[in-house]
């Protein structure tokens, strides 16, 4: 299909942010991928590259994986995650000529043009890459709205430097030298103007990732808010799959895996003690990583363009975030670190699970060669 050819389509962009529910979304979308195509409403399937982990099957990061190497100069193949794509071009010129009337696609990298598990940012390569996405978007005859969900910038530091150190095998770098170069992304209020600037203000659609927003889920209010709609009444809930089980763990689990990284061990695997940490159902709580006093001195000092954000962006309500700020706690006491006695326990339960899982394979055969199948294609995710 050449480009400005054919129907006008409606284009929804979920860019992000990271840590906003984006993976149960995605999980959603995917799994009623053929009820919602009855309705004219597609939600392409993801990276087709069988080796690659399942959250890049069902979510669109081939689309900033895609974007990224064109910003980067487009020299060499693109990655392997992206076959048989070679341009973001390429794959939009596909979905224009699908019998849709409304494409979805969903990928938090794009927000900050950085992935989750790099500190690296740039506001001129957002700028850049809005500006490349609605110029594609503007030739295949796309009417394109973007749709970010932000996240309380507590919740966010907190939560993307747990992000970081689970998800990377490389990082060990302390939270507060993590607070210093995650700055920049706390302040959403910039990174807007980049996709207002390429998208027009009155298609980008910043909404709150808050608790007392979000009673019946990030799903229910994505549909709602940014689509227009209610959830069709014959769509239903995937099963939670293990790789896309992204909740944040407490800090204990963190600190072993970031300990354990520092010091270039890898047993237990890194998958191990992240599922010892999903088992445990210990919640993990802004509390360990900042004091009420730092999380409300946090927070005035983003207030402003918060406020800012609620009123250029006409959210209806004079704050962006409405959940309340935190009071004095006066049981609060500081993390104290990992015990020793603490690591040795949490050692303990991800070997056990690390023990059953080999187990596993050795009693299955062909099937448990399925599961170290599904355990290298995710990159190291438990099967």
């Amino acid at each position: 299909m050449a480009p400005g050819a054919g129907a006008v389509k409606r284009l929804i962009l979920h860019v992000g942010q990271h840590k906003t529910g984006s993976k149960a979304l995605q999980a959603f979308l995917s799994h009623n991928r053929a009820v919602l195509l009855r309705r004219g409403i597609l939600y392409p399937r993801g990276s087709s590259n069988r080796r690659a982990p399942l959250a890049y099957a069902v979510s669109h990061y081939l689309s900033f994986a895609l974007l990224r190497h064109q910003l980067e100069g487009g020299s060499g193949s693109p990655p392997a995650l992206c076959q048989p794509f070679s341009s973001l071009s390429q794959w939009l010129a596909l979905l224009a000529a699908a019998p849709a009337h409304t494409v979805i696609l969903s990928a938090e990298d794009l927000f900050d043009m950085s992935t989750a598990h790099e500190l690296d940012f740039s506001l001129s390569r957002v700028e850049a890459g809005a500006r490349a996405l609605s110029k594609l978007a503007a030739n295949y005859n796309f009417r394109a709205e973007v749709v970010v969900y932000l996240r309380r910038q507590d919740h966010l530091l907190c939560s993307q430097y747990g992000e970081l150190i689970k998800g990377h095998p490389d990082s060990c770098i302390g939270f507060e030298e993590f607070r210093s170069a995650f700055a920049p992304r706390l302040r959403p209020l910039p990174i807007l103007a980049r996709w207002a600037s390429a998208f027009g203000v009155e298609q980008v659609h910043p909404l709150a990732y808050d608790p007392t927003l979000l009673a019946q889920g990030v799903a229910v209010d994505f549909f709602r808010q940014a689509v227009g709609m209610e959830i069709p009444k014959d769509c239903r809930a995937p099963a939670v799959h293990p790789e896309l089980d992204n909740r944040a763990i407490h800090r204990d689990y963190v600190e072993l895996v970031r300990l354990m990284q520092q010091l270039r061990r890898t047993e237990p695997p890194r998958w191990a003690i992240i599922e010892a940490a999903q088992r445990s159902g210990v919640r993990a709580e802004v509390k360990a990583w900042l004091s009420p006093g730092e999380r409300r001195q946090l927070l005035q000092a983003h207030s402003l363009e918060n406020d800012e954000i609620a009123r250029l962006y006409r959210v209806g309500r004079s704050a962006f975030f409405p959940e309340p700020e935190p009071p004095d706690d006066p049981g609060w006491a500081a993390y104290p670190g990992l015990s020793a006695e603490r690591a040795v326990e949490l050692l303990l339960e991800s070997h056990a699970i690390r023990q059953a899982w080999w187990t596993r394979i050795g009693r299955h055969g062909a099937r448990g060669l399925a599961w170290m199948s599904s355990f290298i294609r995710g990159g190291g995710a438990r099967p």
